[in-house]
């Protein structure tokens, strides 16, 4: 019989955890919520600021990065 097990992580976990040990965890996090991010319920300040930002990158007035130009930039000045 398969028998599930749920694993909960706490603050000490997470602290304890190398830097790509998170960034991992990150990407896992990031790719669920993509995949889910139409079934969430999101407020109306919150899709309001994901409008602006959206129309701001339309423009030309901000960039949008992959994120792994994003990870590749993470820690430095």
């Amino acid at each position: 019989m398969f028998q599930a097990y749920i694993f909960i992580m706490t603050l000490s976990d997470i602290q304890n955890m190398t830097v790509s040990e998170k960034i991992s965890v990150m990407d896992a996090l990031w790719e669920d919520f993509r995949m889910k991010a139409d079934q969430s319920d999101i407020s109306e300040t919150h899709q309001a600021l994901l409008d602006k930002r959206r129309e701001s990158v339309q423009q030309g007035h901000a960039k949008l990065l992959d994120w792994e130009s994003v990870k590749s930039v993470i820690g430095r000045t």
